[in-house]
């Protein structure tokens, strides 16, 4: 069983892998961070933050936003909150006119006061999928359409090293799989073939 999550964890992990350059770093940002960015967050396009948790973090969240208006508070996407209680747990969750939404709680923490972090954020066609340190974290379902986020904001307690926005990187994992697929339609084929021709050829010359 263990060995089937490892396996299944790292074909994850190397379908979320940027497969070219970042299109845009910002480095060492000052927290809070927002900033707007031109281009839609559309499926396929991924954001990888790393950076470091105080020792006095008590929480921090990264905020996938639709604007940066502050009165009226623009909508939030996906939140995502790890909360650095005794236990630790994460809440995600999307804000729309202002109110807040059902929570989704994980209470896997992989993150650690004093330690650094990579996070990995992939935009889906239905989600988004979240590894934390080259792990499966979470998956979170779209309650508003990605093509509306606009906007990245970092709060609270924690230190940010880069920020880089990656696009088309599912695009890698599909070509692999599509060649997978006409690969085994290829093998499997020659396999049928070998069959008849061997029937044939004992029919012929019993």
């Amino acid at each position: 069983m263990t060995e089937e999550r490892t396996r299944s964890t790292t074909v994850w992990k190397d379908n979320m892998m940027p497969s070219s350059n970042p299109q845009n770093v910002i480095h060492n940002p000052v927290i809070p961070y927002v900033g707007t960015h031109s281009e839609e967050l559309q499926p396929g396009k991924m954001v990888v933050i790393h950076g470091h948790v105080p020792d006095d973090a008590d929480r921090f969240q990264v905020d996938f936003q639709c604007g940066s208006s502050v009165k009226p508070r623009a909508d939030v996407a996906f939140h995502f909150n790890p909360k650095f209680t005794r236990l630790g747990y994460i809440v995600c969750n999307t804000l729309m006119k202002e109110k807040w939404r059902w929570e989704e709680i994980t209470y896997e923490m992989p993150f650690e006061k004093g330690k650094p972090f990579e996070i990995m954020i992939m935009v889906l066609k239905d989600k988004f999928q979240v590894a934390v340190n080259g792990k499966r974290l979470l998956s979170y379902r779209h309650r508003i359409e990605p093509e509306k986020i606009d906007t990245l904001g970092i709060y609270g307690k924690v230190q940010i090293v880069s920020i880089e926005f990656y696009s088309n990187c599912g695009k890698l994992s599909r070509v692999v799989w599509c060649a997978f697929r006409i690969a085994f339609l290829i093998v499997l084929f020659t396999f049928r073939n070998q069959d008849l021709i061997m029937q044939k050829f004992f029919t012929k010359y019993p």
